[in-house]
């Protein structure tokens, strides 16, 4: 019988700053006042891309993926970076939600010294003066699926949609299908040849979703505000083959090659690494 074993947590922060126990009897007042917010790996150079934000700032720091992880590149923000969204073609690029209905592309590579951004236009049927929130993109950077603060989704295959509660995360499953996160607690599979979308199980309305990872066409990664990041596998339907649990919210989300999953939390990043099928 085959048998997939779940992820093993096998890291620690990478910054002293956030060099904390997990423990929930570290007090309030031991606690950094800057917050991990969201995380991203740039492509082909595997930097590792972190948004910090605090009450009056926030920064985008490009990591090393090679020990001792230097800083090599930062950009101060004057908005909140909702969500990071690395460039599917190659280039190092990575558009930035959060500074109302733009989204802003930065250039993640060191051998470009400049810090500067572009503001990237998304044309869609989003209601005027909203707030870009997520988006995904396919292999050519077309953006395929947007949400909202407001509630608001549009797709690359179906008109635009309001649902309950801010759109904490959208994603692409696969070329018909699309995953979209609500803060107002659940999670739901939109498909191209289905009218109503499809509530993914164990969620309810007091857990707040604030993101999604897809780790293979089959599994994908709920993250939520209590401190929880769900295993979703498909073995005919999708169910929680396992979950995380941390002592912080879990604010972002990034798969490697579907054999590593990097978690943000509030005050540290998490790497787990999947485990080899076994087979009996």
């Amino acid at each position: 019988m085959e048998q997939r074993d779940g992820f093993d947590d096998s890291s620690s922060s990478f910054s002293e700053d956030y060099e904390s126990d997990d423990s929930e009897e570290t007090s309030s007042s031991s606690q950094p006042s800057n917050h991990l917010v969201s995380v991203a790996l740039s492509s082909p150079s595997s930097n590792i891309i972190v948004a910090v934000t605090d009450a009056s700032s926030s920064t985008i720091y490009c990591i090393s993926p090679d020990p001792p992880h230097t800083v090599i590149k930062r950009f101060d923000l004057d908005y909140v970076p909702f969500r990071i969204v690395p460039s599917k073609t190659n280039s190092d690029d990575i558009f930035v939600c959060g500074d109302g209905g733009n989204v802003r592309s930065y250039s993640t590579s060191s051998e470009k010294k400049s810090s500067s951004h572009e503001a990237k236009t998304i044309t869609t049927a989003l209601p005027e003066k909203c707030t870009i929130t997520c988006l995904d993109l396919n292999e050519k950077d077309e953006v395929q699926v947007v949400g909202t603060q407001q509630g608001n989704v549009t797709t690359c295959f179906d008109r635009t949609r309001t649902y309950d509660g801010p759109i904490c995360d959208v994603k692409i499953l696969n070329e018909s299908s699309c995953l979209i996160g609500s803060a107002a607690g659940f999670v739901c599979i939109l498909d191209r040849d289905d009218k109503k979308p499809r509530a993914m199980p164990g969620l309810r309305s007091n857990r707040v979703v604030t993101c999604i990872c897809v780790i293979e066409s089959l599994s994908f990664a709920v993250g939520t505000h209590d401190g929880h990041v769900l295993i979703y596998d498909n073995d005919g339907e999708f169910k929680i083959s396992q979950t995380l649990r941390f002592a912080d919210p879990v604010y972002a989300l990034t798969s490697h090659d579907s054999s590593a999953l990097i978690v943000v939390t509030a005050r540290r990043v998490h790497l787990y690494r999947r485990l080899d099928r076994v087979s009996e």
